[in-house]
């Protein structure tokens, strides 16, 4: 073997124990608040030293911002819509994996969702950087000429509704997912629409 295969095999070898160790922090993210992962008990699930976990990621709050970034990848992939789809049926299918992704994973992303980041400037911007994703993928299926600093604005807080809708459904078992769906798809025509008409563009 090479010094330079070697040095691959050895840097493949870091990376999937890092992805481990971030998966296992993710499964225990199902079920827990990201900040009651303890990184002794992922240590433990991983059959790994403490010490060796602070390899990787060198302090408890390195690893929980890497297993929040990881969530939203998950979440980013959960709801990312077939591009052949028509537009209205990717919106349903993207808002589909959203609840599925929440209703799957409900501890860790009510508290996600209900804003505890607020204080972790690092954890606010991926949070930021996920909604942005939303905003445009919202945005690319309007018109050009739809698209207006009002209807920006109405995304944004649309984004803000829906995630509060599913912080209230997941205490809700009562009512169905396809119905928080379709409030959910109302709700953004409606916003849309007020966007449009109420803040008429100045010519």
């Amino acid at each position: 073997m090479t010094r330079a295969a070697g040095t691959i095999r050895r840097r493949m070898a870091v990376a999937d124990r890092r992805a481990a160790l971030l998966q296992i922090g993710l499964d225990l993210f199902a079920d827990q608040t990201p900040d009651e992962v303890r990184v002794e008990d992922v240590a433990r699930a991983a059959g790994v030293s403490t010490g060796l976990l602070y390899n990787y990621f060198g302090s408890k709050r390195e690893f929980h911002v890497a297993v929040v970034a990881a969530a939203y990848e998950q979440l980013r992939a959960a709801t990312e819509p077939d591009p052949l789809l028509p537009s209205d049926e990717r919106l349903r299918a993207s808002l589909t994996g959203f609840l599925e992704h929440v209703r799957d994973n409900a501890t860790g992303w009510a508290w996600l969702l209900r804003g505890a980041p607020g204080s972790d400037a690092e954890l606010v911007s991926l949070g930021d950087a996920m909604r942005q994703t939303v905003i445009d993928r919202v945005l690319t299926d309007l018109p050009a000429q739809d698209v207006t600093p009002a209807a920006r604005v109405a995304v944004r807080g649309w984004i803000g509704y829906i995630e509060a809708c599913a912080v209230a459904w997941l205490s809700r078992p009562e009512l169905r997912q396809d119905q928080v769906l379709e409030l959910m798809v109302a709700t953004l025509h409606a916003a849309l629409h007020a966007a449009l008409t109420a803040v008429p563009e100045e010519t």
